[in-house]
Protein backbone atom coordinates (compact mmCIF):
# COMPACT_ATOMS: atom_id res chain seq x y z
CA UNK A 1 0.00 0.00 0.00
CA UNK A 2 2.85 2.52 0.67
CA UNK A 3 4.67 1.83 -2.47
CA UNK A 4 1.52 1.94 -4.09
CA UNK A 5 1.09 5.73 -2.62
CA UNK A 6 4.77 6.18 -3.90
CA UNK A 7 4.37 6.07 -7.04
CA UNK A 8 1.08 7.50 -7.15
CA UNK A 9 2.66 10.49 -6.23
CA UNK A 10 5.83 10.19 -8.15
CA UNK A 11 3.28 10.04 -11.11
CA UNK A 12 1.67 13.16 -10.04
CA UNK A 13 5.10 15.00 -9.63
CA UNK A 14 5.91 13.95 -13.24
CA UNK A 15 2.71 15.17 -14.68
CA UNK A 16 2.91 18.71 -12.53
CA UNK A 17 6.78 19.24 -14.00
CA UNK A 18 5.82 18.41 -17.47
CA UNK A 19 2.63 20.16 -17.56
CA UNK A 20 4.71 23.23 -15.64
CA UNK A 21 7.84 23.13 -18.43
CA UNK A 22 4.76 22.92 -21.60
CA UNK A 23 2.74 25.86 -20.34
CA UNK A 24 6.25 27.95 -19.71
CA UNK A 25 7.40 27.03 -23.31
CA UNK A 26 4.32 28.13 -24.77
CA UNK A 27 4.42 31.76 -22.11
CA UNK A 28 7.55 32.75 -24.41
CA UNK A 29 6.46 31.38 -28.19
CA UNK A 30 4.83 33.89 -30.53
CA UNK A 31 4.35 34.25 -34.20
CA UNK A 32 4.77 36.38 -36.96
CA UNK A 33 3.35 37.51 -40.27
CA UNK A 34 5.11 39.31 -43.16
CA UNK A 35 3.78 41.11 -45.67
CA UNK A 36 5.82 41.85 -48.89
CA UNK A 37 5.48 44.02 -52.18
CA UNK A 38 4.82 41.79 -55.10
CA UNK A 39 7.58 41.57 -57.47
CA UNK A 40 6.05 42.51 -61.34
CA UNK A 41 9.21 40.82 -63.54
CA UNK A 42 8.43 38.69 -65.79
CA UNK A 43 9.25 34.83 -65.39
CA UNK A 44 8.77 35.13 -61.67
CA UNK A 45 8.55 31.69 -59.55
CA UNK A 46 8.28 32.89 -56.20
CA UNK A 47 9.63 33.98 -53.09
CA UNK A 48 12.07 32.85 -50.81
CA UNK A 49 11.71 33.62 -47.07
CA UNK A 50 14.94 33.33 -44.57
CA UNK A 51 15.65 34.63 -41.24
CA UNK A 52 18.44 34.65 -38.51
CA UNK A 53 18.93 35.22 -34.79
CA UNK A 54 20.95 37.77 -33.41
CA UNK A 55 24.69 37.29 -34.21
CA UNK A 56 23.96 34.44 -36.54
CA UNK A 57 24.13 34.31 -40.89
CA UNK A 58 21.40 33.66 -42.67
CA UNK A 59 21.48 30.08 -44.11
CA UNK A 60 20.70 31.05 -48.20
CA UNK A 61 20.83 27.37 -48.86
CA UNK A 62 17.71 26.61 -46.68
CA UNK A 63 14.97 28.52 -46.97
CA UNK A 64 12.44 28.76 -44.38
CA UNK A 65 9.57 29.09 -46.53
CA UNK A 66 9.05 29.02 -50.55
CA UNK A 67 5.87 30.07 -52.50
CA UNK A 68 4.28 32.14 -54.93
CA UNK A 69 2.29 34.31 -52.07
CA UNK A 70 3.44 37.56 -50.90
CA UNK A 71 2.75 36.47 -47.22
CA UNK A 72 4.37 33.61 -44.83
CA UNK A 73 3.99 33.21 -41.33
CA UNK A 74 6.91 32.02 -38.75
CA UNK A 75 5.92 30.27 -36.06
CA UNK A 76 7.00 29.57 -32.50
CA UNK A 77 9.48 32.19 -32.31
CA UNK A 78 11.17 32.70 -28.95
CA UNK A 79 10.44 36.30 -28.11
CA UNK A 80 13.12 36.88 -25.57
CA UNK A 81 15.50 36.65 -28.65
CA UNK A 82 15.95 39.03 -31.44
CA UNK A 83 15.62 37.79 -35.32
CA UNK A 84 15.82 39.41 -38.87
CA UNK A 85 14.14 38.86 -41.81
CA UNK A 86 14.38 39.12 -45.67
CA UNK A 87 12.99 37.95 -48.92
CA UNK A 88 14.06 37.09 -52.50
CA UNK A 89 12.41 36.25 -55.37
CA UNK A 90 13.62 33.99 -57.78
CA UNK A 91 12.65 33.21 -61.32
CA UNK A 92 11.70 30.05 -63.55
CA UNK A 93 15.59 29.91 -64.52
CA UNK A 94 16.30 29.69 -60.70
CA UNK A 95 17.82 32.98 -60.83
CA UNK A 96 17.87 34.98 -57.47
CA UNK A 97 17.54 38.38 -56.69
CA UNK A 98 19.48 40.26 -53.93
CA UNK A 99 17.78 40.30 -50.71
CA UNK A 100 14.45 42.28 -49.05
CA UNK A 101 15.05 45.08 -47.08
CA UNK A 102 15.97 43.53 -43.65
CA UNK A 103 13.53 43.74 -41.13
CA UNK A 104 13.86 42.88 -37.96
CA UNK A 105 11.55 41.32 -34.37
CA UNK A 106 13.47 42.57 -31.00
CA UNK A 107 13.13 40.67 -28.27
CA UNK A 108 8.98 40.90 -29.35
CA UNK A 109 8.82 44.13 -30.59
CA UNK A 110 8.43 44.48 -34.76
CA UNK A 111 10.75 46.88 -36.31
CA UNK A 112 9.30 47.52 -39.39
CA UNK A 113 12.30 49.80 -41.02
CA UNK A 114 15.33 48.88 -42.51
CA UNK A 115 18.27 47.94 -40.46
CA UNK A 116 21.23 49.96 -41.52
CA UNK A 117 23.55 48.82 -44.33
CA UNK A 118 20.88 46.29 -45.81
CA UNK A 119 19.42 47.85 -49.15
CA UNK A 120 16.41 46.91 -51.14
CA UNK A 121 17.25 44.36 -53.54
CA UNK A 122 17.56 44.90 -57.65
CA UNK A 123 14.23 43.04 -58.73
CA UNK A 124 13.84 41.50 -55.40
CA UNK A 125 10.96 40.92 -52.86
CA UNK A 126 9.97 44.29 -52.33
CA UNK A 127 9.55 46.07 -49.12
CA UNK A 128 9.32 43.33 -46.60
CA UNK A 129 7.24 44.36 -43.11
CA UNK A 130 5.96 42.58 -40.36
CA UNK A 131 2.29 42.67 -40.03
CA UNK A 132 1.17 40.86 -36.77
CA UNK A 133 3.26 39.43 -33.89
CA UNK A 134 1.19 36.92 -31.76
CA UNK A 135 2.12 35.52 -28.70
CA UNK A 136 1.79 32.06 -28.38
CA UNK A 137 -1.27 31.33 -26.27
CA UNK A 138 -2.22 28.64 -23.56
CA UNK A 139 -5.00 27.39 -24.67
Amino acid sequence: MQMKRGLTRLKLALLFISSFFGIVTQVYAMDITLHWVPNNDSGLAGYKVYYREESKLYDFNTPYWECTETECTIYDLDITKTYYFVIRAFDIDGNTSDNSNEVALIQGAAVNSTVDGVGSGSGGGGGCFISTAEYGSLL
